[in-house]
């Protein structure tokens, strides 16, 4: 299940670059697993001024695990060396609305997942096989 663009399944998400993972190498669970998440995304740039894709919805096979490990709706401006641009939401796990954002789980079912979360939980979260214990989030 490690296939895809340059071995990008490796990561231990669900979906990569033109593949995915079977079922069977979900082996965290499908209740322990983000397929999807939300994230605030935008497509202007001071440079390329355009308007907003308010509560657009995007699964990316690049960096799909770093981005859900971030906080979710991380302000970057307040990262030492951060670079946040327009809107210091875009590129993590994230929403236009406070408090969290929604992710499908591998099962089908959508949770809300609060800003609060255990990074710890998180990360677990975003693996497909990786073993951690989730318990309740």
């Amino acid at each position: 299940a490690g296939g895809g663009a340059g071995g990008m399944g490796r990561w231990g998400g669900v979906f990569w670059y033109r593949g995915s993972a079977k079922m069977r190498d979900l082996t965290d669970g499908t209740s322990n697993t983000i397929a999807v998440f939300e994230n605030h995304n935008w497509n202007g740039s001071p440079a390329f001024p355009g308007e907003r894709n308010k509560g657009g919805l995007w699964f990316s096979p690049f960096g799909a695990i770093d981005s859900l490990v971030k906080s979710i709706n991380l302000d970057v401006e307040a990262v030492p060396g951060g670079n946040g641009g327009d809107d210091t939401r875009c590129g993590s796990f994230s929403s236009i609305h406070k408090g969290g954002a929604q992710c499908v789980l591998a099962d089908g079912s959508v949770k809300f997942i609060t800003e609060n979360i255990d990074a710890g939980i998180q990360k677990a979260l975003a693996t497909r096989g990786a073993g951690e214990v989730v318990g309740e989030f």
